[in-house]
């Protein structure tokens, strides 16, 4: 059965194991169900986590150990109370070790051509990624 997460998971694969730990934040229910289905039916060796707002998943890294951060972090743009922007802003200040050690794509999305530019203004940003996001993207990933 597939189910998304309404708040951040309480557990997460720790750094021993091999599998990459991946975190979406996206408040599109349809979106996080569709990469889940994905994820599951091309069987892709990663272990996914689902946050449907930035201001929950920020609380939740402050409770996690720096062992069990996720490798890679997917964050929309449009998402209410805080965006994507602001998400990584306060993610590069509160967590600035795992910020070398995480890599964060903006999975958006937006048409507009000042967001594409704006992920430049960010260091720790690796890529803009338009939805949907391709299936091969996570196979490299896990590889």
């Amino acid at each position: 059965m597939i189910t998304v997460i309404p708040h951040p998971p309480k557990q997460t694969v720790s750094q021993s194991t091999n599998i990459p730990r991946v975190f979406f934040i996206d408040d599109n229910k349809a979106n996080n169900f569709l990469i889940q289905s994905y994820i599951e039916l091309d069987n892709i060796p990663v272990a996914p986590s689902f946050e449907r707002s930035a201001i929950r998943a920020l609380e939740y890294f402050k409770q996690l150990p720096s062992a069990d951060f996720p490798q890679y972090i997917f964050v929309d743009i449009n998402m209410p109370l805080m965006n994507g922007f602001e998400f990584v802003q306060a993610f590069m200040t509160t967590f600035p070790i795992q910020c070398q050690q995480t890599q964060i794509y903006i999975l958006s999305s937006s048409i507009h051509p000042s967001d594409k530019k704006r992920i430049h203004d960010f260091s720790v940003i690796k890529g803009y990624i338009e939805k949907p996001l391709d299936i091969k993207f996570l196979q490299k990933i896990a590889e």
